[in-house]
């Protein structure tokens, strides 16, 4: 299936509403993300030219404290509060056509599960793997789940999920 790139967004806004409303496990978000990845196609995002990615990510960091799903492309987000949380995060990266400077084109959609530790002050190791083959995404989900942080936490369920849109330059 192909869709064009706002279209991509609102589905995305709206799936990540549905989990905003449930307490839902990374594994099963990242099986939609996954699925999502697989099957539909961005029109004017071509994966080989690296337009149509997927970043997963996993550790301790600053995230937007955001209470619903925002799309910030429009928006000044240096006037947003960052929280410091333990997460696993899963971006779509897309930059739809191949005429505009890739950062002032590609945008982000990223879902982001929050976690609480007892153990806040631990060590954490903090690490990304992106994803540019659908054709391997079998292979590189299993590499993800390898990871000790994502093997820890991507059963559990999250706390909360924080969720935006946004430009990548």
């Amino acid at each position: 299936m192909e869709i064009d790139l706002e279209t991509a967004v609102e589905q995305f806004l709206e799936l990540a509403q549905s989990y905003q409303e449930s307490s839902l496990k990374a594994s099963e978000i990242l099986q939609e993300v996954a699925a999502s990845f697989r099957n539909v196609r961005i029109s004017g995002a071509d994966p080989e030219k690296d337009q149509d990615m997927l970043l997963l990510e996993w550790g301790r960091g600053a995230q937007f404290a955001l209470d619903q799903p925002t799309d910030l492309r429009q928006s000044d987000d240096e006037d947003l509060e960052s929280i410091e949380i333990l997460y696993l995060g899963f971006t779509r990266q897309l930059c739809a056509g191949d005429d505009e400077e890739f950062d002032d084109a590609a945008i982000q959609m990223r879902l982001i599960c929050v976690y609480q530790s007892e153990s806040s002050d631990a060590e954490v190791t903090s690490g990304n793997l992106w994803i540019s083959d659908p054709s391997r995404l079998e292979y590189d989900l299993k590499k993800y789940a390898s990871q000790p942080f994502v093997a820890e936490w991507i059963d559990q369920s999250c706390t909360r999920s924080i969720a935006l849109v946004d430009c990548c330059g």
